[in-house]
C-alpha cells in the first residue's frame, strides 16, 4: 500500500489541508486547494476512483465539486466514482454545488456517474479496499468518522480522545492521526493524547492536521515517536 500524505496542515497553516492519497486511486478527504496542488505536480486526477470523507468541514471536502467538474466535464470521463462518507454526505455535496453555482440537484443526479455510500460504525468493501468506520468525537460534529483501511492503516480524521480513537490505534500498524494541538481538547487531539496512545498501543504515528505551533513543538522537543513529515511524503505499508 503506497501512502502519500498530500496535506499535513490545519486550515490556517502554510501546509496543505490534511489529506492522504492511497495507491494513487483512493483519496482520503478532498480539502480546499488540493486539486490544484495535485495538478501542479502533474498528477493524473483520473487515477482517483474512490474518495473517502471523514466529516463535513470545508478543509476536508471543499474541492469535491471542482474535482467532479474536472473529471466529468473537462476530461469527459465516464467511469463510476465512489464517494464514501458519513450519513448526509450526498446532501452536503449538493449544498456545495449550489453554493458554487455549479449545478442543480437534477443536473447533479444526471451528469455525474457516482456511487455514494453513507455509513457510520460499520464495514464495507469496495474494489480492493476494506473500510471499517468509527464514529469519533469532533466538537459539535455528530457524524465525524475515523477509519481503519485493510486492517492496517488507521485514519483518525479530526477528533478528540475517545473510545473510537483507541479502537483505531489498537487495530492499526500505522495511524495517520490528527495532532492539531499541544494539549488536546474536545475537538482535536494533542501531543499529550498521542503520547498516551502510542504508549498504550505501541502504534506508529504520522501526525497530520498540524497547527504551526504544534509542528514546531514536536520537532524542537524531539517527540521521536510522533513522526512529522512534509506534504507529499510517501511511505509503503
Amino acid at each position: 500500500m503506497k501512502v502519500t500524505l498530500t496535506g499535513t496542515g490545519s486550515l490556517y497553516s502554510k501546509y496543505n489541508s490534511a489529506s492522504t492519497l492511497i495507491n494513487d486511486n483512493l483519496m482520503i478527504d478532498m480539502p480546499n486547494g488540493i486539486m490544484k496542488e495535485l495538478l501542479k505536480r502533474d498528477f493524473d486526477l483520473t487515477k482517483i476512483k474512490t474518495i473517502l470523507i471523514t466529516h463535513f468541514h470545508g478543509d476536508h471536502m471543499a474541492d469535491i465539486p471542482f474535482f467532479l467538474e474536472y473529471i466529468y466535464f473537462l476530461r469527459k470521463e465516464k467511469y463510476k466514482l465512489n464517494i464514501i462518507g458519513p450519513v448526509g454526505i450526498k446532501n452536503k455535496i449538493i449544498e456545495l454545488f449550489r453554493a458554487y453555482n455549479f449545478a442543480t440537484v437534477e443536473e447533479f443526479n444526471k451528469d455525474f456517474n457516482l456511487n455514494i455510500v453513507e455509513f457510520i460504525d460499520n464495514t464495507i468493501e469496495i474494489n480492493s479496499y476494506k473500510f471499517e468506520s468509527y464514529n469519533v468525537l469532533h466538537g459539535k460534529q455528530t457524524n465525524a468518522l475515523g477509519y481503519v483501511i485493510n486492517d492496517k492503516l488507521g485514519i483518525t480524521g479530526d477528533t478528540s480522545l475517545c473510545e473510537s480513537v483507541e479502537k483505531i490505534f489498537e487495530r492499526s500498524s500505522l495511524v495517520i492521526s490528527d495532532t492539531s494541538l499541544i494539549k488536546g481538547n474536545n475537538s482535536h487531539l494533542g501531543i499529550d493524547n498521542i503520547e498516551y496512545l502510542i504508549s498504550k498501543y505501541n502504534t506508529n504515528v504520522i501526525a497530520t492536521h498540524l497547527n504551526e505551533e504544534t509542528r514546531k513543538t514536536i520537532v524542537e522537543n524531539k517527540f521521536t515517536r510522533i513522526k512529522v513529515v512534509e506534504d507529499f511524503f510517501q511511505i509503503n505499508l
